[in-house]
């Protein structure tokens, strides 16, 4: 199971540094990538069905520390903002009914097809999972162009999860990770995620989505939090229609 991974034996090991035979170096590489394996599967773990629905809850809430930036009255879509204790980086919630079933947004959010990814998040250049633990829970890389000139782009590392509930919802938690098959690159500046959620819910009425988002990101390199924390509501606004584009898009395409 993905929390009960084995070392490899130091025996084994032993054995075959003393055999310079093709297969026992063919081995070695086998035997330290899976040592590189277990040693990131022993460092990430989801969180519980219970601390998922939590922080889902708290994603949500009423709390008076959300500060509410922009009601857009066209499409009803409405972006808070709030400050986390001791960092710097704002956490940015929108929100915004989908004119799409909930199947067809899951589908959109996990699309492997970058033009798909594009379409609802421009700034994506290419990306791939570095290690699937099973099919709720992965490390992904990600590689944004970017964001101004002269600016480096980035790249992120995170893990994703995903859960379902008994009412339908869907849960997608991000949250930054480390991972020995994807080292920093130079040219590129490591982001972080720190976290980042996606509840997608199904409403009363059939075809339609009740979207919540938030993210907070430390983007790295010199980029003053403070400029961060300006744009990144008006960003918010674009993300969600976007997405309610894209996804219209699909459904129409899927019928």
């Amino acid at each position: 199971s993905m929390g009960r991974q084995q070392t490899v034996p130091t025996r084994v090991d032993e054995a075959l540094a003393t055999n310079s035979h093709p297969w026992a170096v063919k081995a070695r590489r086998a035997l330290e990538v899976h040592r590189r394996r277990a040693t990131a599967g022993s460092t990430e773990r989801p969180l519980s069905l219970a601390e998922l629905v939590t922080t889902a809850e708290d994603v949500a809430s009423d709390s008076s520390a959300w500060e509410l930036k922009i009601h857009s009255r066209a499409d009803g879509i409405r972006v808070w903002r709030r400050r986390v204790d001791g960092s710097p980086h704002v956490e940015v919630r929108g929100h915004g009914l989908l004119r799409a079933p909930p199947a067809t947004v899951v589908r959109c959010l996990q699309s492997t097809d970058v033009a798909t990814l594009r379409s609802f998040n421009p700034m994506y250049d290419c990306g791939h999972d570095v290690q699937i633990f099973d099919p709720n829970f992965k490390v992904a890389y990600a590689h944004v162009r970017a964001a101004f000139p002269g600016f480096l782009p980035r790249d992120t590392v995170s893990t994703i999860q995903r859960a379902r509930l008994p009412t339908g919802a869907s849960i997608f938690l991000q949250r930054a990770a480390e991972h020995p098959d994807a080292p920093r690159h130079k040219g590129l500046v490591r982001a972080k995620i720190i976290r980042g959620m996606f509840i997608v819910q199904p409403t009363a009425f059939r075809g339609e989505t009740n979207f919540t988002f938030c993210q907070q990101v430390d983007p790295g390199g010199f980029v003053p939090a403070w400029v961060l924390n300006r744009i990144v509501a008006g960003e918010a606004v674009q993300f969600v229609s976007r997405l309610g584009h894209t996804a219209r898009l699909e459904a129409v395409v899927g019928q």
